[in-house]
């Protein structure tokens, strides 16, 4: 059976509740850290904590499995930084940019600027801008293919 953790310090360990954690970090993971830090040092918030993680291994798991050395405190504290790690990371479509491209760009948010001032000033000319931004589209996706 896994240890929850091990209470005896490695030698040029620190404790984990004298750990100074930077606050002024934008990041999340020095806030996780912080909770993770205030979980280890509160007895009566980690051993629920424990429980209900020791419910939540498979029984096959807990029989004598599990490296030495690696206890449940080490895979929550994994696991969490790992869940808060990729909960930041979205899969997106890049687009690299070629001159063409940017040129395409331009050319759309120039129309798209020009028409919104015309609009706003009343000034004719610019109610086939819509339509001028898909021929614009059209054109665009034949030149990059």
């Amino acid at each position: 059976m896994r240890k929850i953790f091990n209470e005896q310090l490695k030698i040029g360990a620190i404790e984990i509740r004298k750990i100074e954690i930077d606050l002024k970090s934008r990041d999340q993971i020095p806030k996780v850290l912080l909770g993770l830090q205030y979980i280890y040092t509160h007895e009566e918030i980690r051993k629920p904590v424990f429980d209900l993680l020791e419910e939540l291994i498979p029984e096959k798991s807990r029989k004598k499995l599990g490296r030495n050395g690696m206890g449940m405190w080490e895979i929550f504290v994994l696991s969490c930084i790992k869940l808060s790690c990729d909960s930041f990371v979205t899969r997106t479509n890049v687009h690299f940019p070629t001159d063409i491209s940017l040129m395409f760009d331009a050319i759309r948010k120039v129309m798209v600027l020009t028409s919104r001032l015309c609009d706003s000033l009343d000034l004719p000319g610019w109610k086939q801008s819509n339509a001028n931004l898909k021929k614009i589209k059209k054109s665009e996706k034949k030149e990059v293919s």
